[in-house]
């Protein structure tokens, strides 16, 4: 049941973040997560 509720929220996140963003938004926010270390809040767009 856990890995059912897991799948379903990374497939809901993954929906969320392609209609919100474009494929060159995500690619920059990924880039300067990777160089920051950091994470994004893919709500706001911000890395954090």
């Amino acid at each position: 049941m856990l890995r059912q509720i897991q799948r379903l929220e990374h497939d809901v996140n993954h929906w969320y973040i392609a209609a919100n963003y474009s494929p060159a938004e995500i690619a920059e926010m990924r880039r300067k997560a990777s160089y920051l270390q950091a994470n994004i809040d893919w709500e706001t767009g911000v890395v954090a």
